[in-house]
This record gives C-alpha cells, sequence and structure tokens, in this order.
C-alpha cells in the first residue's frame, strides 16, 4: 500500500471521527437543553403554587378582616338587647353571641399551614414560645405551670382558608331565611384518607362552626421574662391562645377509650425513609447562629425537618401528582427561618435543599 493510500485513509477516518464527534456533541447539547427545559418548568411549577399559595393567603385575611367588622359592628348595634333564652329547647331560640378575647399569641416555628404537623406529639422536637398579653402578668399566672410535663392549649385557627365558602353560606341564610343553614360543611375530608369523607365533628378540622382548637404541648420551662417555652407543638406562627389548662395524667389519660379504625390505618402512610442531601445538611449547619428558636441547635431543627417530611405532607394533588408534566415535582415547606425543600421517590423523601426564608430564590 502506498503512501498516497495511507494518507487518504488516515484522513477518512479522522473525517469519520469528527463527523462522529459533531453529532454525539450535537444529541448531548439537545439533551441539555431538554434538561434545562424540563427544570425550569419544575421551577416555574413550584412558583406558581407559591404565589397562588400567598394570594390566596392574603385574600382570605382580607375577607377574614371584613367579616370580623361586620361582626363588631352587629355586636355594637345589639349590645342593649339582652338575647332571648326563655326557650332553650326551641330551634327558635336566638343566637346568642358569646366574646373571647386571647390571653396571648403562640411563637412557633411553622411558619405557614403547609409543613404543621396535624398533631404535635409527631414532631417532638418542634419548638414555640407562648407570651401573655400584659394584664395577664406571664410571670405570675404562668408561675407552676412548669410544675407539669404538659399543658392543654384551647386556641382559634386564626388562618383558615374557607372564609370564603362561608360567607357565601351567611348570604344564602339571609336569601333563604334560614337561619339553621351552617356556615360549614358536615363532611370534611382528613388529609391522611386520601379523599374519603367522614363527619365534620369525628375530626379535629380547622372549619367548623367555631373555629376553636384544642391541642396538648410538652412544657420545656419558663423564660426571664415570662413566656412558656413548648416542644411538640403543632400551632401556627401567631395563633391566638384563649385558654392554658394543666394536663392531669390522672384525669386526661384514659387508657380504655376506643379510637376510630381510619385514625389508626389511614390511607396514606408515612415515608419508610427520609435521606439529606449532603450539601443540604451543610447548609443546616451553618445556619446554627442564625436561627430563632434552635438558635446554636441545628441537631434539634435537623430532628424536626426529618419528623415532618416524615409524615408525607403532601396535599392530595400532589401525592397524585395530578399535573403529569413536572416529573420529580420538589416540595417546600417552612419551619423556622428556614425554607426546606424535598423530593419523593417511592416511599422515600429526600430533602434537597435548605436556605433562608429571606433569601432571594437560587441564593443560600
Amino acid at each position: 500500500m502506498d503512501q498516497k493510500t495511507l494518507l487518504v485513509g488516515a484522513t477518512g477516518a479522522v473525517l469519520a471521527c469528527a463527523i462522529t464527534y459533531s453529532i454525539l456533541n450535537s444529541r448531548e447539547n439537545e439533551l441539555y437543553k431538554q434538561l434545562e427545559q424540563e427544570r425550569h418548568l419544575k421551577e416555574e411549577a413550584v412558583r406558581n403554587r407559591e404565589s397562588d399559595r400567598r394570594g390566596k393567603i392574603e385574600a382570605e385575611k382580607a375577607l377574614r378582616k371584613f367579616q370580623q367588622d361586620s361582626i363588631n359592628k352587629n355586636n355594637s348595634n345589639s349590645s342593649n338587647q339582652s338575647p332571648n333564652n326563655s326557650n332553650n329547647g326551641g330551634n327558635n331560640q336566638q343566637e346568642e353571641v358569646i366574646r373571647m378575647n386571647p390571653i396571648g399569641y403562640i411563637k412557633s416555628c411553622f411558619k405557614q399551614r403547609y409543613g404543621t404537623p396535624r398533631q404535635g406529639v409527631l414532631v417532638p422536637d418542634s419548638r414555640a414560645s407562648l407570651t401573655l398579653l400584659p394584664r395577664h402578668n406571664g410571670i405570675e399566672s404562668l408561675s407552676n405551670v412548669p410544675d407539669f410535663s404538659h399543658v392543654w392549649l384551647i386556641f382559634l385557627f386564626h388562618d383558615n382558608t374557607n372564609s370564603a365558602q362561608e360567607l357565601k353560606k351567611q348570604l344564602l341564610k339571609k336569601q333563604m331565611g334560614n337561619k339553621n343553614l351552617s356556615n360549614v360543611k358536615s363532611k370534611v375530608k382528613p388529609p391522611r384518607l386520601d379523599g374519603a369523607k367522614v363527619g365534620l365533628f369525628s375530626t379535629r378540622t380547622p372549619h367548623r362552626p367555631n373555629a376553636i382548637g384544642l391541642s396538648v404541648a410538652k412544657v420545656e420551662g419558663l423564660d426571664e421574662k415570662g413566656a412558656l417555652i413548648l416542644s411538640g407543638i403543632d400551632l401556627l406562627d401567631g395563633t391566638p391562645i384563649l385558654d392554658v389548662k394543666p394536663y392531669v395524667r390522672e384525669y386526661d389519660s384514659l387508657p380504655e377509650a376506643v379510637t376510630a379504625e381510619w385514625i389508626q390505618t389511614p390511607k396514606v402512610e408515612s415515608f419508610k425513609r427520609v435521606e439529606w442531601n449532603p450539601s443540604a445538611l451543610d447548609t443546616l449547619n451553618g445556619y446554627s447562629n442564625q436561627l430563632d428558636l434552635y438558635a446554636g441547635n441545628p441537631k434539634a431543627l435537623q430532628n424536626a425537618i426529618e419528623q415532618v417530611v416524615h409524615l408525607d405532607i403532601r396535599t392530595v394533588h400532589e401525592r397524585q401528582n395530578k399535573s403529569g408534566n413536572v416529573p420529580d415535582l420538589s416540595h417546600a415547606f417552612r419551619i423556622d427561618n428556614l425554607l426546606v425543600e424535598f423530593v419523593v421517590e417511592g416511599d422515600v423523601a429526600t430533602i434537597k435543599k435548605i436556605r433562608h426564608a429571606n433569601a432571594p430564590k437560587g441564593q443560600k
């Protein structure tokens, strides 16, 4: 084989390699663009959900203020009229308005409904403090509460999102002249039943005729300012507290009590395992001195995050992933002053990212 033939052969081989490399490089660029598009789709979906949630919450707050102003006005107009209690057992009994004022407010590690556990005992490392209003003198009135390990908290569900529905029912009552029509639904869908309905009063839903809640919390002590330090909490930040009562085991614990089967065996199971992206854990530890209720104790916050995620806090819609066009959908909730993002694969949840709640998106 002469030198010219060898040169032609080598040139052809080089050209073939160049063409192959060009094709592979082009395909790699296409795949990269496709992955970037999918990533942008997921981020856009998360932003849209957060935006919708914030808009709905603000609208609900404005509506609640309007309703409260109307109630106050009606109470003022009828202040000189006493309720007619002459027919206590009749259906025509005039409704009496009972007014209660909060004794204080909760400062909680849970800043939004999404991520707040349905029962505080499920997240024992959650943290909160209760500060009473000055007129109730917390240093004195709470002085012997630490003699008990737990307390009952009677509170108001102050951040409900069914105000629009309640207002519609109130307007319908006026139009129909039917004062016996309830403002809330008689059947509700507990999160753990994955869409199944049960009777309102067999649940602890916040959407009740009177939005009053009852919760038990562990007492950690009193601080120097008279604030009650609590753990195992399931209340939102800013929750108004109506009363505090000691948990007395001899009276409040009933070993023979029976619980509904659908509570003991819910349709939605907790995750088998919660894992951490190593960079997310490093970020959490780096925030040690910037935390609020967990200042200097990132390990307790790590435990609380794992306990929350373990419960599978996703909505029915998110679990079924009805959007379909958003693979590997990520979920985010706020705890203390951090935003926690996690993803789900099968029965395993992975904490993907941690960032400060006030940091711009993309910045730690």
